[in-house]
């Protein structure tokens, strides 16, 4: 497995590439790009891709060409949506 340093990493993408292909029957290479505001980088979509299929959170379905959040990824989603929200209460208890 290629390790990639964790500062070249965006959550967000990560994020946003896990909801667009959760949502409705998946989502194409294009709809990914689209969403996650990767459209000028390319090889930076391969790396993001590569990431989360060989970490077990997206799923490529060869047949139709779509690729799906699976069921580790919705667990990654749940967690990070908990801990997001846990910061988001913290700061408010700061305040």
């Amino acid at each position: 497995m290629v390790r990639v340093p964790a500062a070249e990493l965006r959550p967000n993408t990560i994020v946003k590439m896990l909801e667009t292909a959760l949502v409705g029957s998946g989502a194409t290479v294009t709809k990914l790009i689209d969403k996650s505001n990767l459209s000028g980088y390319p090889d930076k979509l391969k790396m993001y891709l590569s990431i989360l299929e060989n970490n077990g959170l997206l799923a490529y379905h060869k047949g139709d060409g779509i690729y799906r959040t699976t069921y580790k990824g919705m667990q990654f989603l749940r967690t990070y949506n908990r801990t997001i929200d846990l910061l988001g209460n913290s700061e408010n208890d700061c305040k």
